[in-house]
């Protein structure tokens, strides 16, 4: 085989690797879900309360994802049922808070979060 053909063999089988990637990369993203907050208090806020709501979206469609399993946590707690996609919390000490809403995707667990100082 002289370096001509090996050259057009090695581009088919490196085309062929890539195409291969991409279609595994898309059909992965096709059932995977993103959180996306709603309502959430302002980063600086003077309230020691806050109210979160969000929504569960499949990501390749934008539809609602109706039987997610979604877990919150503010700061360092222990996570807690979520379902009812809001959480609401008070009497919140001064300084900076992180709230996380994850949910259990068709192939793993994705998580987003929101931070917000009182004072």
């Amino acid at each position: 085989m002289g370096w001509r053909r090996k050259g057009q063999w090695l581009s088919l089988v490196l085309s062929s690797m890539v195409v291969a990637v991409v279609m595994e990369a898309s059909a992965g993203s096709e059932s995977e879900v993103v959180v996306r907050f709603v309502k959430a208090p302002h980063p600086l806020s003077a309230l020691d309360s806050a109210t979160f709501e969000f929504e569960v979206l499949e990501e390749r469609n934008g539809v609602l994802c109706s039987d997610c399993t979604i877990r919150c946590k503010l700061d360092g707690n222990k996570f807690s049922d979520c379902d009812s996609r809001q959480a609401s919390y008070r009497s919140l000490s001064e300084g900076d808070h992180m709230f996380e809403a994850c949910v259990d995707g068709y192939r793993e667990i994705h998580c987003a979060s929101y931070n917000w100082t009182v004072g």
